[in-house]
């Protein structure tokens, strides 16, 4: 199976194990609104290219990401997400599009080394306090960065 989509699920409050999905690339639940719980398998997905987790009101927060493949992430609109998933190794070479947009609780986003990175997406995360720490290469291939009414963000 290469593509799995559970959008607009109503009844689903969890992401179940998905490690057996080893071909996976395009993983999606949208409009999920009593997703609770995403299974930490989801973070190992080698193949993954797109995860989009958008409007998941409920969703507080996502496993640990190590997906060298991935070139599209979306969390917009997880108005409880407290917290950017942390990257492990592998984010860096691949990921070209990431969107956090209207994500109202999160607060920070951890360093990251994003050297593809083209669009990156902040705008209407009121509670964001800090933009994420820029290391070696992070702005190298980006195009477009969108940051409005992020009114707690200040830039260290």
């Amino acid at each position: 199976m290469r593509v799995l989509n559970f959008d607009h699920h109503g009844l689903l409050t969890q992401i179940p194990d998905v490690s057996g999905l080893v071909n996976l690339e395009e993983f999606s639940f949208q409009g999920c609104v009593n997703l609770i719980t995403v299974h930490d398998s989801i973070g190992l997905l080698g193949r993954l290219k797109t995860l989009r987790v958008m409007c998941c009101i409920k969703l507080r927060s996502i496993p640990p990401l190590n997906l060298a493949s991935l070139e599209e992430l979306d969390l917009s609109e997880c108005s409880c997400l407290e917290s950017f998933p942390p990257v492990v190794d592998g984010l860096a070479d691949k990921l070209k599009t990431m969107s956090v947009r209207r994500c109202l609780n999160l607060r920070s986003i951890p360093p990251l080394k994003l050297t593809s990175l083209e669009k990156f997406d902040l705008s209407q995360c009121f509670s964001l306090e800090n933009f994420p720490l820029v290391l070696d290469g992070f702005l190298g291939n980006l195009k477009t960065l969108l940051v409005e009414s992020c009114h707690k963000l200040t830039i260290s």
